[in-house]
């Protein structure tokens, strides 16, 4: 069973409860996190398939509820020419802490503030690299000067994509799940959140390595296009535009 980050059900919590909260709100009861994955609730939630008039299956509750959870906060990667003294070394010495502290939910917990946390932070656990290679890689400003058409670079000095996260298992570099690919970045360096990803190819050395991880922990035996194909294709579909993705020549 694919493991769940915990953060990822905060988002669904906050799809679900931010869509009937007025702008003002009176105070009322203690909040508490709604139980949200259903499957009386689920059961007609998604259209039926055109071509097999049925409707796509679901986790069952049970096995949503007792999936492994990852719920680890992410930090910022810098340019190592812009990174703030001592900030490497605060990192070495801090321990794991939740993204989300869903222990901690009462009457004043901040949705939205927690969801805007997820969206900017929350990474993809199966692409952490924690090989001393790939770390130097991230913190060498040579190789940020090589790959600087390749990557982001915010006026803060971040990098847009990539975060490290703090695990019982050391210090890794990973990259973020919901903004990477949803945030558009303008000329200026100002970033909307929720717009198509356009503009610079991210792929450098350090992606492949994290594509490669993938590869191995969850299509074992496949290539990167026929990976693309199995999250994106339409088998029952004739005619299925993704079949094209089998075949593309990835870029380098």
């Amino acid at each position: 069973m694919h493991a769940v980050s915990k953060a990822a059900k905060v988002i669904l919590i906050l799809y679900v409860g931010l869509r009937t909260v007025p702008a003002q709100r009176p105070p009322g009861p203690p909040s508490v996190a709604p139980r949200t994955w259903d499957e009386q609730a689920l059961a007609n939630w998604a259209t039926p398939l055109a071509s097999l008039k049925i409707r796509p299956g679901h986790f069952s509750e049970d096995e949503y509820y007792r999936a492994p959870v990852d719920n680890y906060r992410t930090y910022p990667v810098y340019d190592p020419d812009r990174e703030p003294l001592g900030y490497w070394e605060s990192l070495r010495r801090k321990a794991p802490e939740p993204l989300i502290d869903i222990d901690r939910i009462g009457p004043s917990f901040d949705w939205v503030t927690a969801g805007k946390r997820v969206w900017a932070e929350v990474d993809v656990p199966f692409f952490r690299l924690f090989d001393k290679e790939s770390i130097s890689l991230a913190r060498s400003g040579a190789y940020i000067r090589k790959n600087e058409k390749l990557l982001i670079v915010r006026p803060d000095g971040t990098l847009a994509h990539y975060r490290w996260v703090i695990t019982p298992g050391g210090i890794g570099l990973s990259i973020t799940a919901c903004s990477s690919c949803h945030t558009r970045f303008l000329d200026d360096g100002t970033a909307i959140s929720g717009a198509g990803f356009v503009g610079h190819r991210i792929s450098d050395s350090l992606l492949d390595r994290m594509s490669g991880q993938l590869l191995r922990i969850s299509y074992q035996g496949d290539g990167l296009p026929m990976s693309l194909y199995r999250q994106f294709g339409v088998p029952w579909l004739k005619g299925d535009i993704h079949e094209t993705l089998k075949r593309c020549l990835m870029p380098r």
